[in-house]
């Protein structure tokens, strides 16, 4: 079985529940064969009220070959089920020993056909991959219409087959000027019109960045097999962004909590782009000492560490991308975006 998973640097929204009780169970299932909350194949899980867990691999052989869907939900100790997130799989026909080696993308309707459209590069061929693919829109389609568009990604492997096409909206915006994050809005199934929701406000705006907003636990509207809906306003004419359902982000989507935004200055990152080294430094008495984490576009935490003395060397050894520098105080929190080239 090909598992591939696409990340994107375009914008990276944190999200984690906060709950009283602790996830002690999953439950997975195939395409369409939901038997019910509680019926379907359990997976035992270390218990915990907010975590990341790494499932087991997972039986497929009594699954025919091509595209399919995965299925799963977790169960708390007080015997709630979460909402049912949905990941897409593919299982190839040949053996499945064959390697990802290259991909391709293009935008809208302009697909020229498989080995015909932009290449990108795969950083290590394997069978199971993760990829931070970062097309060139500007300049391969510089005369884009102002408004949401399509990009299409698609990944080959060493037996000359293609994998099924994966898509994701984004959007050209009427402006030259840098546009930053001023406000995040969500709403379960119901949407109450654009800035209507519950609003979250964005202390440290950026143009692209990591945010952890709060969604309580129990949300008043919310059911177990809800989902939730975010979206961003713009510093521009109050623009809104496209709304995204977090089952589709390729976050970790459980459970999730929350934290506060420090509108910290005196907190600086160098060189940015970064090679080999970087350094955080913190010209603030007050935060001379504290802790800080780097994560990557997808959340995951690579390192956690302390500053002392104001000041902090770390040895870039990361493939190159867009990674965040999330700086922990008793006050709250700040983040840094940076890339490694």
């Amino acid at each position: 079985m090909k598992r591939i998973i696409y990340l994107f640097a375009f914008m990276c929204l944190t999200f984690t529940v906060t709950v009283a009780q602790n996830v002690i169970q999953a439950e997975y299932f195939f395409d369409d064969g939901d038997l019910g909350y509680g019926l379907c194949t359990p997976v035992a899980l270390v218990p915990a009220s907010d975590s990341t867990w790494q499932l087991p691999s997972l039986p497929v052989s009594g699954l025919n070959s091509g595209g399919h869907r995965i299925y799963i939900r977790v169960l708390d100790d007080n015997q709630e089920m979460s909402h049912t997130i949905r990941r897409y799989f593919e299982i190839p026909s040949g053996s499945s020993a064959d390697s990802i080696i290259i991909g391709e993308w293009f935008v809208d309707d302009n697909d020229a056909g498989f080995d015909n459209c932009i290449p990108f590069s795969i950083t290590l061929a394997d069978t199971n991959i993760v990829e931070a693919v970062n097309p060139d829109i500007t300049t391969n389609y510089p005369n884009l219409a102002i408004g949401n568009h399509k990009l299409y990604l698609r990944t080959k492997s060493t037996d000359g087959k293609w994998s099924h096409t994966l898509r994701r909206t984004f959007e050209v915006l009427p402006s030259d000027d840098p546009l930053y994050v001023v406000e995040i809005e969500f709403f379960d199934d119901v949407d109450q019109g654009y800035g209507n929701c519950s609003l979250y406000s964005v202390l440290t705006p950026f143009e692209d960045g990591c945010w952890t907003i709060e969604v309580p636990y129990p949300y008043p509207a919310f059911q177990a097999n809800d989902t939730l809906f975010v979206r961003v306003r713009d510093s521009s004419n109050s623009r809104w962004s496209h709304t995204i359902r977090v089952e589709d982000t390729g976050l970790s989507t459980c459970y999730v909590g929350q934290s506060e935004s420090l509108n910290l200055t005196g907190f600086n990152v160098y060189p940015n782009p970064a090679n080999e080294t970087l350094y955080l430094e913190i010209s603030n008495p007050i935060f001379e000492e504290c802790r800080f984490e780097l994560y990557n576009v997808i959340g995951e935490v690579l390192l956690t560490d302390e500053i002392i003395n104001g000041k902090k060397m770390l040895q870039l050894n990361y493939p190159p991308g867009v990674y965040f520098v999330r700086l922990n105080t008793s006050q709250g929190n700040n983040v840094k975006k940076i890339i490694i080239q």
